[in-house]
Order: structure tokens, then sequence, then C-alpha cells
């Protein structure tokens, strides 16, 4: 279906459209304009449109961070961890592990203990590494393994059986 249409356009000349096109060679040109109308721009006008799009294009389609991007954002995405271990001989309190993980999300907690053995680890979490609140009990028995989900930028997890081999070991990631 073609559909039609006329318009006064910006300069005041009547313009006719016709399926979305503008028909300008039929229409003639108005008395008042000295030189023919021209479909085409001006070498000036393409030249300060291209130096326009080359320096957006060239922003906004770069595929490649700076050197200087990418060793801001390497210590912000690494994977970090805290261990801590004891003795049986040592082991006269229970252990606690402690880990700073700032806005990484992911957390896996391995605990190993003998697999005689069974306890309980209690995980706390904090903002400020100060105030700490329970977040989450942990039955252990043998060597075990939890992840979880945790907003807040510290993990503790505390252990308080005595007497027996302990390891504790937080990963966390993005």
């Amino acid at each position: 279906m073609k559909s039609s249409a006329i318009s006064k356009g910006r300069f005041g000349i009547l313009v006719e459209v016709v399926t979305g096109r503008v028909d300008v060679l039929s229409i003639a040109n108005p008395s008042n304009l000295d030189v023919a109308l021209s479909t085409r721009a001006s070498e000036e006008t393409l030249t300060g449109i291209r130096g326009i799009l080359a320096t957006s294009l060239d922003v906004a389609l770069s595929t490649r961070a700076s050197e200087a991007t990418l060793a801001s954002i390497d210590g912000k995405l690494a994977i970090v961890t805290s261990k801590a271990e004891i003795s049986a001989a040592e082991n006269v309190s229970g252990l606690e592990c402690v880990l700073e993980k700032g806005f990484r999300k992911s957390v896996s907690i391995l605990i190993d203990i003998p697999y005689d053995k069974a306890t309980v680890a209690e995980v706390y979490v904090s903002n400020d590494g100060l105030e700490w609140q329970l977040y989450d009990v942990i039955n252990v028995i043998g060597k075990t393994i939890e992840r979880f989900k945790i907003e807040y930028n510290f993990v503790k997890v505390k252990l308080a059986i005595t007497g027996i081999d302990i390891k504790i070991l937080i990963t966390a990631t993005i």
C-alpha cells in the first residue's frame, strides 16, 4: 500500500513523501533559490561528520582496555583466600580463620579434621571486621566443603573443638 503526504520542509520547501521516501527529483526548485538544490553534502560537511564519527566510534567500538585499566582491576578480580591450621598437640582452644573478601560474594569454606571426629563450625560475618554476627553453623565430619553467597566484607570460621588437627581454608571469588 502506497501512502503519500505533502508537507512543508525545514526551509519552507514543499516535499511529497511516498512510501517513506522523499521524491526530490520531481520537485521543482523554489523561485527564491539562486542555485539548484543538491542532494549531496559538501566536502566540508562530510569532513566534519567524519571527524566526529571517527572519535565516537573509536571510543564506542574499542575492544581492548588500556594497560592502566587492566592493572587497576587486576587485583579486584583475583580470588582471595585465608588459611589457618593447627596440630592436635598445639590445639588447646580451637581455631578460627578470617578472610577480608571485599565485594566478592561467592565464598567456599573447606574444613578438614580427622575422619573419626565430628564437630560444628560457626560462620560469622562482618562489614567492618570488628562487630561479628553469626551467619550459619556447619556440621563437620572429616573433610567438609560448604559454599555460600555472602554480601558482607568479612567472613570468619570458628571451631571450638580442641586436641585434634584442624585445617580451615576460606576462598572468595566474584
